[in-house]
This record gives C-alpha cells, structure tokens and sequence, in this order.
C-alpha cells in the first residue's frame, strides 16, 4: 500500500518540491526513512510517531518505510514532519484527499504543529510546482501568504489538519482584507506583525509594483506541473 504528500526542501535560494511516498508491508514493526536525509529528518521517526498517536489516530504496526523523492537531493530540517505524518496517515483512511495540498512543518510531541524557517522559498516553488494550498504552523501563515494565488492553511496541530483534508478546497482567506486595505500599505513585516494565526486577518504583503509571479522568482506563465528535479534545476540555472 502507498500513499504520497508533497513536502518542500530548500536550497540556497531556491526551493525544490519533495515527493513524500509512505508503503507499509507485512513484517515486524520497523519505521524507515530514506531519501538522504539529515539527523533531524531521522529523528522524526520517534516525532512523527508520537505525534499521530496522541492526536488521536492510529500508527501502523506494520513495517513502514518513507521515501524523501527525488533522492539524489539533499534534505535537511524538520520541514518534513507534517508531510510524512499525512502520507502516513492516507495509508489508513483511502477517503482522505491531498491532492493538491503542500504540507511544511515541524511536529511537536502531543500533535502540534511548530513553525519552521525558510517557509516563503519553499512557498513559491510549490506554487510553481501546481500546488494549489498549503498547510503550514499558525505562525508561519502571514509569511506563506506572501505568495500569490495560494490558499494558505494555519495549522495548529495534526488533528486539525487531517480534518480539514476531507473538505473542499479552501478559497484564499485573506483576499477580502486585502482589497480593503490602502494600496501598498502591505509589507512583509507588517503582515508578520499583525497576525494571530486567524484567517480574517491574514494579509497579502507583496512589494508594490511587483506582480505575482515576479515575486515567486518564476518568470510569466511559467508551467506548473514539472517535475522536482526538473523545477531544482530550472531554479539553479537562474541564480
């Protein structure tokens, strides 16, 4: 049985989308995972499993391996918690959809869901990559929605999120507020100060005179669904 979940790694600058793929075999109980990672990444293993079994569900006794695609590249941080833990998770509930949904952030031992740092390179190039929303930290969301056209989903802890999966798409929550608002009176760090994980009060934050997609660093019409490998190197060979 496979189920997959798209993470983001980053690297210098630019983000590279991470395919989180979870099988679960017959065999003693062993949690594996692989795709050269760091230690951190490696100790998500005792995370991961203590996190879905206090936020209420169950964790495969099973053998479970967890691969980190593409796996020639390096992956590093705890970024990668919240996306393992949902590919783990569609293993026992086929009725769970996350098609389309980004997942970043660091589990914490009772399900909650802690920030995690580089979240708007990561939130871009999932953009470009055809991801349509992301769940993130409640604390990380003022800095996601930066990115145009992605619905952003503050996150605060593991329960919630799995929930939330089974739902229709989410619109972009922040759009209203931002309309309203005085022409370029957004900026980053006033979106990052204003908000309290509410979606009423997140806020669009790009640069005045900038569009969209020049603030995702990807030129117009850029395509979106590419491959990772594919979209790390388009990014690198614009640096």
């Amino acid at each position: 049985m496979l189920a997959r979940a798209i993470a983001c790694s980053v690297h210098g600058l630019a983000g590279v989308p991470v395919v989180v793929e979870a099988d679960i075999a017959n065999g003693l109980p062993n949690f594996t995972i692989v795709g050269l990672t760091d230690r951190a990444i490696q100790e998500a293993r005792e995370r991961v499993r203590a996190s879905v079994r206090n936020a209420g569900f169950e964790f495969p006794s099973r053998r479970l391996t967890v691969n980190l695609a593409p796996a020639e590249v390096p992956k590093e941080g705890t970024g990668f918690d919240l996306g393992i833990a949902m590919a783990i998770l569609c293993l026992g509930n086929s009725s769970l959809r996350i098609d389309g949904y980004g997942f970043i952030g660091e589990l914490a031992l009772d399900g909650s869901v802690r920030p995690v740092t580089g979240v708007l390179p990561m939130a871009r190039c999932l953009r470009a990559a055809g991801v349509r929303h992301l769940a993130v930290a409640e604390e990380n969301a003022a800095e996601a929605a930066l990115v145009d056209s992605l619905a952003v989903i503050g996150v605060a802890g593991l329960e919630g999120r799995h929930s939330h999966a089974g739902e229709r798409p989410v619109t972009r929550p922040f759009e209203d507020v931002a309309a309203r608002a005085p022409e370029g009176s957004h900026r980053e760090g006033d979106a990052a100060a204003g908000t309290s994980g509410k979606f009423a009060r997140w806020l669009t934050a790009r640069p005045a005179g900038i569009t969209g997609m020049q603030w995702a660093w990807t030129p117009a019409g850029a395509a979106t669904a590419v491959s990772p490998w594919c979209w790390y190197e388009h990014q690198h060979s614009h640096l």
